[in-house]
């Protein structure tokens, strides 16, 4: 056994005879082989007669071995009816990254071998999926996937990922979550020291010496020097038009004095 002939229904296959190869029909596959990332599926596999049994294997090189019979079934992970094995198509939204924008995706079926660009939710942009930082919006809102054999790559080197906000008021630092901890990469929400909150999450800012929170040009004295930011799809930390803004002293009134000059008040120093 181990060779190959031509099969003649007139000859007689006999225990040790040279083994057959049966091949699937054009967009089918042999029953049981699957195609994965790694190797596409099987449309051929051989028989052979094992004392007085025909036994079957997967391929052409492989020997047979098992009594199960197999099917040719259609290749359905790809396109129906159209594949062949070594060469299966990838559906375009098969495993599709959930912060990924539907709708700039084309319907095409992706050739195997081929790389499929997504683009990212607004909020969201490329970045490694086990990052302990959340990306900036400085980082690219697209990213290429990998096609092979009917399967994108399991393990993307690349997602849609949340965005984080950094904190662009000079004057001001934020401030850690109320329960005095950041969290755990990467699902922290608030890096304090580091100066960025995760998207959607809110983070207290405490204004510096001579700062006040407001959104008027030039808050008084007695204005809070906390406000609450919000990390926005935009990357912008929502406030409402508050800032850290420079605080002012409303003049002094003294009397049987009068100052000299004509402002008409005094700014922090």
């Amino acid at each position: 056994g181990g060779s190959r002939r031509a099969f003649d229904p007139a000859q007689a296959v006999v225990h040790g005879d040279a083994f057959f190869t049966l091949v699937c029909d054009a967009g089918y596959r042999v029953s049981g082989s699957v195609s994965t990332f790694a190797s596409p599926c099987h449309d051929k596999f051989t028989a052979a007669c094992v004392n007085g049994t025909w036994k079957y294997g997967f391929g052409t090189e492989e020997t047979p071995w098992s009594e199960v019979r197999p099917t040719c079934v259609p290749i359905t992970c790809g396109e129906p009816m159209v594949d062949s094995c070594g060469s299966e198509k990838c559906h375009p939204l098969s495993s599709w990254d959930s912060n990924a924008n539907l709708t700039d995706v084309a319907a095409a079926y992706v050739d195997s071998g081929s790389m499929q660009t997504l683009t990212c939710l607004p909020g969201h942009r490329a970045s490694h999926p086990s990052s302990a930082t959340p990306p900036t919006c400085s980082s690219s809102m697209t990213y290429d996937r990998s096609c092979m054999f009917c399967n994108f790559n399991p393990e993307p080197p690349l997602k849609c990922m949340p965005i984080r906000c950094n904190l662009a008021d000079p004057n001001a630092r934020l401030l850690p979550p109320a329960n005095g901890t950041n969290g755990s990469a990467p699902t922290a929400v608030v890096d304090a020291a580091a100066g960025w909150v995760g998207l959607n999450h809110s983070a207290g800012v405490a204004c510096g010496a001579g700062y006040r929170a407001s959104a008027a040009p030039k808050p008084l004295g007695n204005a809070s020097r906390e406000y609450r930011a919000l990390c926005r799809a935009d990357c912008g930390l929502g406030s409402g038009g508050v800032a850290c803004r420079t605080v002012v002293c409303e003049l002094p009134v003294v009397g049987n004095a009068s100052l000299v000059g004509n402002a008409t008040e005094i700014s922090h120093a």
